[in-house]
């Protein structure tokens, strides 16, 4: 009889350790910034990349929580392991190394907001030497451009504050995504919106991923879960029809 009741024990426990095994490999962990309209926890679904990349993992059997952080600290605290992967996030060759990159997810054009009273134009960035060029903490933006020294750049805690600094003329130009600093200007800015513009010539399109944690067992089946994922909600129409849902 003992060693029935052990054996049916050992069984129950086998049970429960490949139940939870199985049902963490089915989770996943995300952060992000505020950085609407593509990802804000204020917006529906949590912004229209949210979404998706909530649609893709889902396509692979996981269950997404999302937490939004400081860019700095998503970026950090993922890299340390401390969440499964974060998006939003540019390409660089040093990420690249850091975290494991996906296909791209999305795309965001990057450029400079001015006043409107400002004739400025540019051909090379050399042409942007007499302005002083706000910039947002921890953000990549195009590897000319961040490795430009020759630039006199102001750096702002966040892409509002760039923004409002650049409405106070302590800027004359603002680095940022084209959606991003329209929705600040719509949503957040009261005064002197009226009198700030995108310029016509972005800086560059970049393309959005999702970066994975080296840090985390099993990164790599996580990384090609989403990809396949991503390709399925693609192919099916899911991704045209989110896009459409969010005004894109």
């Amino acid at each position: 009889m003992k060693k029935i009741i052990m054996s049916v024990l050992l069984s129950v426990l086998f049970i429960m350790s490949y139940s939870s095994c199985f049902s963490e490999e089915k989770s996943i962990a995300l952060v992000t910034l505020n950085w609407a309209p593509y990802a804000d926890e204020k917006l529906e679904n949590f912004g229209f990349t949210s979404e998706i990349i909530s649609q893709a993992f889902e396509r692979a059997g996981y269950k997404v929580t999302i937490t939004f952080n400081p860019w700095k600290r998503a970026l950090v605290d993922t890299e340390r392991g401390g969440y499964d992967a974060l998006y939003c996030a540019y390409y660089t060759e040093e990420r690249a190394k850091i975290y494991g990159m996906s296909e791209p997810y999305a795309e965001s054009i990057l450029g400079f907001f001015k006043k409107k009273d400002q004739n400025i134009k540019f051909d090379t960035l050399q042409d942007l030497k007499p302005y002083k060029i706000g910039i947002t903490l921890g953000y990549a933006n195009s590897e000319e451009f961040d490795s430009a020294t020759y630039l006199d750049k102001d750096t702002a805690p966040s892409d509002e504050s760039s923004i409002k600094k650049l409405v106070a003329d302590r800027i004359v130009l603002s680095t940022m995504d084209k959606f991003v600093g329209l929705h600040i200007l719509n949503t957040t800015v009261q005064e002197g919106k009226d009198t700030i513009e995108f310029m016509e010539k972005p800086l560059i399109v970049n393309k959005l991923y999702v970066c994975f944690s080296k840090a985390k067992p099993g990164w790599e089946k996580k990384l090609a879960d989403f990809n396949s994922g991503l390709e399925q909600i693609k192919k099916d129409g899911t991704y045209e029809r989110i896009l459409k849902k969010h005004g894109f």
